[in-house]
């Protein structure tokens, strides 16, 4: 044999063996464990949803959909991430791909056991998906058997009196495991609040509700996870079991903040809602942005108001704001709001005009009372997405540095409009702090945070992680993919429990995906560089043969 033939033989070997010997999983490339294809067809046969082989999936099917959420989430049979960087391994665009194997379209509970004692049976890792928000690529796996809750049983039903624990609950909304925000909010109604998602196209009960569940009226009801009564679970085992507050309790704290696709397949959610109210929605914007990296001084103002007058605000107040902007959103009537925070903001603007600034820019002042909260929400178009790369990171700045720290704080503010600029950030406190660090899994930084600065540029995340190193960490929803120390930023002094529940509830590691508890597999510094070697191999070996 010419020595070309057998560099291409070992590097072809190289590149398949060490993928089998560096997974703990059988994988596709091993011949010797991966199943038959009569295997995959009983399992199929078990099935009341579909069985599809992705091996050969185009992802152009993905991209074709433009940024239309709906659309993306539904085509594929689950290959489909809603930020598309996320397909290829560990985010990164210049990555191989990073897509399951087989996926199964879970129907009903009975479809997620056949999956998981399919996976069990062969060794098999599952990754879950619901609609594939996930920022971090946590809902898909390179060799994976994919559970793809999108069609599962749908439910939507309002509970007037539900008992639970021993204890009464009144007004609880009743999910399925694939349920959207779009579906929930239109259960929910008119006549009450629901702590749901921002995008619509957000899956209910899956990576958003595990990750914390980060709202814009989190200030006055809490995080997603405060509003959970009970969760209904598949476990990596098969069995079917209740998390809440009197049984399988360690799984239920867990499930609140642990993360998705970690502990087990959410078939199930209770939910509290709360009588709703009249809605006021007050926008504001100062319109100079085209003279950053240079702003006025009308933009520091701002950041004088918004420092000084944001960690004291009612509750009822929540929302969102940017360097230059606020987009806040008050549970109550328009006086209330007046009397609360919006004269204080109505007398800022105008002093501004005095000033003479308003001359030279001018900051429009949009306010609207909304006669519920589902008579604003409706009127949100379906959010946008499909975006090739999406670079957002983010740091919780505890309420107690805005109030002690003041000056440094708008000097952090004033560097970030100086490198960068954009921002969208969560206004948060209120209810969230009424709820002890410990009782649930999310990062402690949530209960002592006054707001959530989301960035999208690293020198700016750089800046943030330097300036909050204490009481803080990473809020999961809008986790970054790049995030170092990961599992520390995003669960902080939880983390430990969290690794021992999931040994506990998955002992062999079943459920197995990129930034989430328990994760087994190549590491970004080292996975991505020997792949990148051995494709070199490969592609020298090619070469020689050629010439030879």
């Amino acid at each position: 044999m010419k020595m070309s033939n057998i560099l291409l033989l070992l590097a072809i070997a190289q590149e398949v063996s060490g993928g089998i010997q560096n997974s703990p999983y059988c994988i596709p490339q091993n011949t010797t464990c991966w199943p038959a294809v009569n295997e995959w067809n009983q399992l199929s046969n078990q099935l009341t949803g579909s069985l599809k082989s992705l091996r050969d999936s185009s992802y152009g099917q993905c991209e074709a959909q433009g940024d239309d959420a709906t659309k993306i989430s539904s085509t594929g049979n689950g290959i489909c991430m809603q930020y598309h960087d996320c397909s290829k391994q560990f985010c990164n665009k210049d990555a191989k791909w990073n897509i399951p194997a087989y996926s199964v379209e879970a129907r009903n509970v009975a479809d997620i056991q056949a999956a998981l004692a399919f996976a069990r049976k062969h060794n098999i890792a599952v990754t879950i998906k619901t609609s594939g928000h996930s920022y971090s690529g946590s809902s898909t796996g390179d060799g994976t058997l994919l559970i793809w809750m999108h069609k599962f049983q749908k439910y939507g039903n309002i509970k007037k009196v539900f008992t639970n624990c021993n204890k009464i609950h009144s007004n609880v909304l009743h999910l399925g495991g694939g349920q959207t925000w779009a579906e929930a909010y239109a259960a929910a109604g008119n006549d009450y609040y629901i702590v749901g998602g921002g995008g619509l196209t957000v899956s209910t009960s899956g990576g958003w509700l595990m990750g914390g569940g980060l709202s814009a009226i989190s200030r006055n009801f809490g995080m997603g996870i405060d509003n959970v009564i009970q969760f209904e679970v598949v476990l990596a085992d098969g069995r079917h079991v209740t998390a809440d507050a009197c049984t399988n309790q360690d799984l239920f704290w867990a499930l609140r903040g642990g993360g998705g696709g970690t502990f087990g397949v959410v078939t199930s959610v209770h939910f509290q809602m709360h009588p709703s109210t009249t809605f006021v929605s007050v926008d504001i914007s100062i319109k100079d942005v085209e003279t950053f990296p240079h702003p006025t001084e009308k933009l520091y103002s701002f950041f004088d108001f918004w420092v000084k007058k944001s960690p004291h605000l009612d509750r009822r107040w929540g929302g969102y704001w940017t360097l230059n902007s606020l987009h806040l959103y008050f549970q109550g009537s328009k006086e209330e709001a007046g009397t609360t925070f919006l004269d204080d903001l109505i007398e800022w603007r105008n002093g501004l005009r005095l000033n003479g600034l308003e001359q030279i820019f001018v900051v429009p002042l949009t306010i609207k009372e909304w006669e519920d909260f589902y008579d604003w929400r409706k009127g949100i178009p379906t959010d946008k997405t499909g975006s090739k790369e999406f670079n957002i990171a983010n740091r919780l700045i505890p309420r107690d540095r805005v109030i002690s720290d003041p000056e440094g704080v708008k000097d952090l503010l004033k560097h970030l409009v100086h490198n960068g600029w954009y921002t969208f950030n969560y206004f948060l406190g209120g209810a969230m702090t009424d709820v002890d660090v410990d009782a649930t899994s999310v990062q402690p930084a949530y209960r002592k945070a006054l707001w959530q600065i989301e960035t999208f540029d690293d020198k700016m995340i750089k800046k943030l992680r330097e300036f909050v190193t204490k009481d803080s960490g990473s809020g999961l929803n809008h986790a970054s993919k790049k995030e170092p120390n990961w599992e520390t930023a995003f669960w902080g002094k939880h983390l430990p429990r969290l690794k021992q529940l999931k040994k506990t509830y998955d002992p062999d590691n079943r459920f197995n995906c990129w930034h989430c508890i328990g994760y087994q597999g190549d590491l970004p510094s080292n996975g991505s560089i020997l792949h990148k070697i051995s494709q070199v191999v490969l592609l020298l070996s090619l070469i020689i043969f050629v010439m030879v």
